[in-house]
C-alpha cells in the first residue's frame, strides 16, 4: 500500500466530505492539497493549481487572507462554541438581515444537509403537510456505496425507512414523493 492509498483504506470514499471523494475527480487530480493562498492551492509535492472549487465554494475571498486570519485568531483566543450564544452571532445575524431585504431572521448551521432538513421540518410545520418531493435526477441520486450516502440518495436507490412511504403519483418520473409518518 502506498501513502496515496491511505485515505481510501481508512475513510469511506477516501474523504469525509462526499464532494472531495475519489469518485468526484479524475485519476490525474492531486491526491492531497496541503495549502492555499488566494485562488491557488498546492499539493503535497509542491505542485501549484488554480483552485476552481474554492474550498467547496466557501472561500469567496480566497485562502490566506490576512484580515480574515487575524479576525479568526482573535475569536479563537476568546473561545468558541459556548453553551450559550455569543454577541458576535447576533451581530452577524443582524448584519445579514440588513443586507438581505427579504430576510426576517437568520439561522446559522453547519452544512447543507442540516439546513435542508430544517427547511423541510419548518415547511411541514408551517403548512401541516406531510409530503416530501425529490427530483428523481437530483445530483444526490447518483449511485453511491455505503452508509455515507445522503437520505435522498438512499431513498432514490430504494432503501426503506419506517417513517417514510413512497407515494406513486402519475408523473413523468422526474419527481418522486414520500409521505412522512406523523410525529416525525
Amino acid at each position: 500500500m502506498t501513502y496515496n492509498d491511505l485515505p481510501s483504506r481508512v475513510i469511506p470514499g477516501g474523504a469525509h466530505t462526499y464532494s472531495k471523494g475519489d469518485d468526484q475527480f479524475p485519476e490525474v487530480a492531486p491526491r492531497f492539497l496541503e495549502r492555499g493562498q488566494g485562488v491557488r492551492v498546492w499539493d503535497d509535492r509542491g505542485t501549484e493549481y488554480l483552485d476552481w472549487m474554492m474550498g467547496l465554494r466557501t472561500m469567496t475571498l480566497g485562502y490566506g487572507q490576512e484580515e480574515v486570519i487575524a479576525a479568526a485568531v482573535d475569536q479563537i483566543h476568546k473561545g468558541s462554541n459556548f453553551g450559550r450564544p455569543s454577541r458576535i452571532e447576533a451581530e452577524t445575524a443582524n448584519d445579514l438581515i440588513e443586507l438581505i431585504p427579504s430576510a426576517e431572521m437568520v439561522k446559522f448551521a453547519k452544512n447543507g444537509s442540516t439546513v435542508t432538513t430544517a427547511a423541510i421540518k419548518l415547511a411541514r410545520a408551517y403548512t401541516g403537510r406531510d409530503l416530501v418531493a425529490l427530483c428523481a435526477d437530483h445530483p444526490d441520486s447518483a449511485s453511491r456505496e455505503g452508509p455515507a450516502r445522503s437520505l435522498s440518495a438512499r431513498l432514490l436507490a430504494g432503501d426503506q425507512f419506517p417513517f417514510l412511504q413512497e407515494i406513486k403519483l402519475p408523473t413523468n418520473g422526474a419527481i418522486r414523493v414520500w409521505k412522512v409518518a406523523r410525529g416525525r
